[in-house]
């Protein structure tokens, strides 16, 4: 924390290195899922099949099952509520250090929290260690958990809270290691100890995960400022302030655009030296690169735009990445013909031959995840059929 003139980094660097950082630069070997999936501090998984597509598109090849096998045959990946109190796929090595960092996230303790479920601090704590003792060496859907809370509770409106709001006593049950999803039961849910389900559980020091996390993050969707990060993670900024202080010798404060950032020390050699390229990428909805340039995005696409990739209802639609950029945004859809790729860039109205290039080879390669045969829309011209 020197108090010496700032070096300034530039926003095109920034994108340049954190695409290369997020393996959108260059893909990794087919066979690393959970190298990218712990590079990125998780997939987001609010849609299943997004969780997909951010892996596939970093990897030069794979599996089209390889991320159902991992999380319920090969169980090196688990599904829980992670940062922003949202679905990710994780290391399922990991789980304990993202669990150790979340579980300082009280705000389920908060009196606003308590009060709007009237429940007093000690109902609510009741509540959630009763969910690891009903998964005690079992797997049961949301309904047979709610009716097991109520019955060791002996309070039936602590099961039907559980069985009523979604997520809300879910998540810190998560946070404190008690439950994550286990295989569904048709069309229902399920949920395992993570300790038995994985049969292996190791406790970490919550102040030292915090520091973990977030030298992670750094290494990866840095630089940041310590509000963003707090957004990023999902807790109050007075929460995350004591990590940047315990990392002050491995970070230093650098000016972006007139504004100060944090980044990690060690990185700042690469994000000068950082070449930025037109590599093409198409990344689907909610992709960790997009959810973590957040923050910033105004930087990464034109004007106007924004309303276009954050959508209402907290959508966040699939982006055509050029360079680290956000250029425009894409669908698909599979009918009796195939897979439908459609693409519509921001601009401009005719583009560069390279960027189509781009985009063809970008649907070829999602076509051995998505299927065949391959139909892609551009700009109102077809390619490919």
């Amino acid at each position: 924390m020197s108090t010496h003139t700032l070096e300034t980094l530039t926003w095109r660097q920034i994108a340049g290195w954190r695409a290369k950082r997020h393996f959108l630069a260059e893909r990794t070997k087919a066979d690393d899922l959970l190298g990218v999936t712990s590079r990125l501090c998780g997939l987001h998984a609010q849609v299943a099949s997004a969780a997909e597509i951010s892996a596939w598109e970093r990897m030069h090849a794979g599996e089209p099952d390889m991320v159902k096998s991992a999380l319920w045959k090969d169980r090196t990946l688990v599904k829980t509520w992670v940062w922003r109190g949202t679905l990710h796929l994780v290391v399922a090595d990991e789980l304990p250090l993202y669990m150790a960092a979340r579980s300082t996230v009280e705000r389920h303790l908060t009196p606003g929290y308590l009060k709007y479920f009237d429940l007093t601090r000690e109902e609510m704590e009741s509540l959630i260690e009763a969910v690891g003792v009903a998964l005690d060496g079992r797997c049961l859907t949301r309904d047979e958990l709610a009716g097991e809370v109520g019955r060791i509770t002996r309070q039936a409106r602590l099961g039907d809270l559980l069985g009523g709001s979604w997520g809300s006593f879910l998540k810190p049950a998560a946070a404190q290691g008690y439950l994550c999803f286990g295989p569904s039961q048709g069309q229902n849910v399920t949920f395992v100890r993570p300790d038995q389900w994985l049969n292996r559980w190791s406790e970490v020091d919550p102040d030292q995960a915090l520091d973990e996390i977030l030298r992670r993050y750094l290494a990866t969707y840095g630089p940041t400022k310590r509000e963003e990060y707090a957004t990023w993670f999902g807790a109050q900024l007075g929460r995350m302030r004591p990590a940047f202080e315990r990392l002050a010798n491995k970070i230093t404060e650098v000016q972006v655009d007139g504004s100060k950032h944090w980044v990690l020390t060690s990185t700042l050699d690469d994000i000068r030296e950082v070449s930025p390229d037109a590599t093409v990428r198409l990344l689907p909805n909610f992709d960790p690169y997009i959810i973590g340039l957040s923050p910033q995005i105004k930087r990464h696409l034109p004007d106007g735009q924004l309303p276009r990739v954050f959508r209402t209802a907290g959508w966040i639609s699939p982006v055509v990445l050029v360079g680290g950029e956000v250029k425009g945004v894409w669908g698909y859809v599979r009918n009796p013909k195939g897979l439908q790729i459609t693409v519509d860039l921001f601009e401009p109205a005719t583009p560069p031959r390279e960027i189509v290039r781009g985009i063809e080879a970008e649907a070829e390669h999602l076509a051995g995840l998505l299927g065949r045969p391959l139909e892609l829309h551009f700009d109102k011209i077809t390619f490919g059929g």
